[in-house]
């Protein structure tokens, strides 16, 4: 029975110390390390299987019923075509050409890859309108949820509801795959159109994406919104950056964020939050384990459908790799230089960038120095 938005009685069993610890136990005996990738074929394109988790189903349904008729073609310059020659009569915009982050891997996931290709096998639904409707705040996110502006309001900094509930954001990041809330449709082209055209339903959007980033231990830069920045309170931020490190299955919510922000009419923010989380691994060391930096390399740098902000990303996050120098300063010049002219751009030269060579450290130690309280790792906040 879903949860109205008058009713006290039912957001305090949403936010039942005792369910929410149950869950916490089910994900904490469930949980395992970073999927491995294992290479599947099909007769055009190898393909990685997408990451695996109650948050995202995101191979199971449509691109994994039906092969993609792509062919494959020959990398012919530095920036890596993966696709052939896209249709000139395509009517949705593609991105046929995604640059490659690892030399050593040029493998899409299959929902990347229907993803990047603008869903070319789904089948429009015009009558579902469910996703649209709960962004006007009519309808209560299922099973048993509240309304977006409710929601907004009793979880926005209640980490430990945001961590071990798993019905919210299929609501909150509609994408046009059907994940495991059997209750949650898949997001169709006209309500993400209606959605990109409704301004309260964007201020409702950015509204979730603040909330999820607060989660994360960021936040919207006062003077400029586009700009991404730590939280104000460095200690939920160092709380927050561990818990992010830790819990793979946000990795797989980052995933879905992202490729909705795009539908839905905030592509800008997919870029900014990217080069953000580089200017924090090259500078500070920050958010760098393997096992963030496998799922940015191999999707989260694909959740976009513009070429040049893609390869923008990308050329970064090559850079990154090889040990570049990439900081704060450069990431605010590009989002700044992006709103004046519209553009992407990264020169590392022009930038006066230079590539150092970085003492390694066991990613063991990441984690125990900020909760024994170690002030090394105090030290870099």
């Amino acid at each position: 029975m879903a949860v109205d938005s008058d009713s006290e009685d039912d957001l305090v069993s949403l936010l039942d110390p005792a369910i929410i610890s149950s869950a916490a136990d089910t994900i904490k005996n469930d949980s395992s390390p970073t999927p491995d990738t294992k290479e599947t074929t099909s007769p055009n394109l190898q393909a990685i299987p997408e990451e695996d988790d109650d948050d995202d189903d995101t191979d199971e349904w449509e691109t994994a019923s039906s092969e993609l008729d792509v062919p494959k073609e020959e990398n012919t310059d530095d920036e890596d075509s993966f696709y052939s020659d896209a249709e000139d009569d395509e009517e949705l915009p593609q991105l046929t050409d995604p640059m490659h982050v690892r030399s050593t891997r040029r493998y899409i996931a299959r929902d990347i890859q229907a993803f990047l290709l603008n869903y070319p096998n789904q089948l429009p639904s015009p009558s579902n309108n469910l996703n649209l409707r709960f962004y006007r705040n009519e309808i209560p996110f299922q099973p048993e949820g509240i309304k977006v502006d409710r929601f907004h309001e009793i979880a926005f900094g209640n980490h430990r509801l945001l961590e071990y509930h798993h019905g919210y954001i299929q609501w909150l990041f509609p994408i046009r795959e059907q994940g495991l809330n059997y209750a949650a449709d898949p997001l169709q082209l006209h309500e993400a159109e209606a959605i990109r055209d409704d301004e309260e339903c964007q201020t409702r959007l950015l509204r979730s994406f603040q909330m999820m980033l607060d989660f994360y231990g960021m936040d919207f830069d006062e003077d400029n919104p586009l700009i991404i920045t730590r939280h104000q309170d460095l200690r939920v931020c160092r709380q927050q950056y561990v818990n992010l490190m830790d819990s793979y299955h946000n990795y797989l919510r980052i995933t879905r964020i992202l490729k909705s922000l795009w539908e839905l009419g905030q592509e800008d923010y997919v870029p900014s939050f990217l080069l953000f989380i580089l200017a924090e691994q090259s500078q500070h060391d920050m958010l760098d384990n393997e096992a963030l930096k496998s799922s940015m390399d191999n999707y989260w740098i694909y959740c976009m459908r513009g070429r040049e902000a893609q390869h923008c990303v990308a050329k970064v996050a090559r850079w990154v790799r090889d040990d570049g120098q990439f900081n704060m300063d450069v990431y605010q010049k590009m989002v700044e230089r992006k709103q004046s002219t519209g553009r992407w751009e990264f020169d590392p030269e022009e930038e006066e960038l230079k590539k150092v060579v970085k003492r390694r450290r066991p990613e063991l130690g990441y984690n125990l120095r900020w909760r024994t309280g170690s002030t090394r790792g105090a030290s870099l906040f």
